[in-house]
């Protein structure tokens, strides 16, 4: 695998409080708010649909060892940058 690292925007998706809730509290509450994450990964996996990110890359003598997987729909994303650095 070669290591491509990623900054990318998504929006995300969040429910309201539990409990009861009027017609305005809730179009109140989701029409005002938008949660964008901002998240930095190794590419594991890029399709048109989707991108698979994971936080952290160990490489050993079993193969390469992955965490902080995140699964990420293409539509959700707002922004995306490879990520470069020289040695």
């Amino acid at each position: 695998m070669s290591e491509v690292l990623k900054y990318i925007e998504w929006e995300d998706s969040y429910s309201v409080n539990t409990g009861w809730n009027d017609i305005e509290e809730i179009l109140e509450h989701f029409e005002n708010e938008i949660l964008i994450i901002k998240q930095v990964g190794y590419v594991i996996k890029e399709t048109d649909e989707y991108i698979i990110l994971c936080n952290q890359l160990n490489h050993t003598c079993d193969g390469n060892r992955y965490s902080g997987v995140h699964r990420v729909p293409k539509p959700l994303i707002k922004k995306e940058e490879i990520i470069s650095f020289s040695s």
